[in-house]
């Protein structure tokens, strides 16, 4: 697999995160997020989501904050860091930015 694309708001100084401090909120940033809703991607729940090049295709790769029945992010077992678990969901197209 080859990364194509990093969106990862919680760390921000990753090399290739397309997902920096001056492009969040911009009208690019906001393409990306409908972007995701359409393909049935949660961006309000996702922590981070590469893009990666497989030999079927495109596939996004999720890592999910884990939700209480309310949808209130759980915390790790520490209490320190929000709990995540990891998705993988294939996808139709690239987003926008590429």
């Amino acid at each position: 697999m080859t990364t194509v694309m990093l969106f990862d708001p919680n760390d921000l100084d990753t090399p290739g995160n397309r997902c920096t401090r001056d492009w969040v909120d911009t009208p690019e940033h906001r393409a990306v997020l409908d972007w995701c809703r359409s393909e049935g991607l949660h961006p309000e729940n996702t922590a981070r989501l590469e893009i990666v090049k497989t030999i079927r295709g495109f596939k996004a790769k999720l890592k999910v904050y884990d939700l209480d029945d309310e949808g209130h992010k759980l915390l790790s077992r520490g209490g320190e860091h929000a709990a995540t678990h990891s998705e993988s969901k294939a996808i139709s197209c690239l987003p926008p930015l590429t």
